[in-house]
């Protein structure tokens, strides 16, 4: 495979697998043509992370002709997870199943010919590096700043793009929100890394390091002051997280057939999900003279009559 990363990401391969454009994804080659299709067929695509977004990407990517993905998470499914986690039930959480097993076998069910590799280890562990080094295209759904560092560091090492996600909602305690934000961020050479952005920050990365390989180091450092105490989980709503993924796998769409046009790539794509924009509103259009439903008032909360709905009028 040799990549080409520019405002369209071009992938040469020695064997084109025409068994993509099969019936599942007519509709698909309808309103993209069938090459991008095609490129995802052979893909070496991985998600880290299998959470609220991870989930959401891996369910996506299957559905749209992604064949060869891997799979990065320790956690296992616990009850708190069943209303974020596409796919989990409640036999998972009593089971405390993995995630990458529930998520992989959920995949291999959907019936497409995919192949999964579940990889239940940290990015920065040894054994995940070689399943890192041979993706092409990566999904950076965890929010850890141990991981975000490696795949941060290894879209510049290795030449892998990857596509970070992130949700932040910051409600205030009079009403509102500071923030409510869904963002996507392509990484690869040549553009501000997640340093720059500041997406993460050394002291965390050292505290999580310590906690996942010395316990009781971290737990010495926690008591002493050094680790401030874990703050309440942040509010997750399963569908802004799904609007996320959409965002991040439609960032990867563009860069494989630039439907949005040439310069329709972003390094960073943020949408505020509690402010309304004008994109966002069509006109509200005008009711006809003479309209049997919007004139005549008698038909509002009528509810039951004979004829149903009153449906010979």
């Amino acid at each position: 495979m040799i990549r080409v990363l520019g405002r369209r990401w071009r992938f040469k391969y020695s064997e084109v697998n025409t068994e993509t454009a099969r019936p599942a994804f007519d509709r698909q080659v309808r309103a993209f043509g069938q090459q991008s299709t095609l490129d995802l067929s052979q893909l070496r695509i991985g998600v880290v992370g299998c959470g609220e977004t991870g989930s959401a990407v891996a369910a996506l990517l299957a559905r749209i002709g992604g064949r060869h993905l891997a799979l990065f998470d320790t956690d296992f499914i616990d009850e708190t997870n069943l209303n974020r986690l596409h796919f989990s039930t409640r036999t998972d959480a009593n089971l405390r199943r993995l995630k990458v097993d529930v998520l992989g076998e959920a995949i291999a069910g959907i019936g497409l010919p995919i192949s999964v590799a579940r990889i239940p280890q940290h990015v920065e562990d040894i054994e995940a590096r070689d399943a890192l080094k041979s993706c092409d295209v990566l999904f950076g759904c965890t929010d850890d700043h141990l991981g975000r560092n490696v795949l941060n560091r290894l879209a510049h090492f290795y030449f892998v793009p990857i596509i970070d996600l992130g949700l932040l909602i910051d409600p205030r305690s009079g009403g509102g929100y500071d923030a409510f934000d869904g963002r996507v961020t392509v990484v690869r050479p040549g553009s501000p890394c997640q340093v720059c952005r500041g997406l993460f920050k050394s002291d965390i990365m050292l505290d999580e390091g310590l906690r996942r390989k010395d316990p009781a180091v971290y737990e010495q450092r926690r008591r002493a002051g050094y680790v401030a105490d874990a703050a309440d989980p942040s509010p997750v709503v399963i569908t802004f997280t799904t609007e996320v993924a959409t965002m991040a796998v439609n960032e990867l769409f563009q860069r494989l057939n630039v439907f949005r046009g040439d310069n329709g790539a972003a390094s960073e794509r943020v949408r505020r999900f509690d402010e309304v924009k004008e994109a966002d509103l069509l006109p509200s259009g005008k009711s006809r003279p003479g309209c049997k439903l919007r004139d005549r008032r008698r038909y509002v909360a009528r509810g039951d009559m004979d004829p149903f709905l009153d449906t010979t009028s």
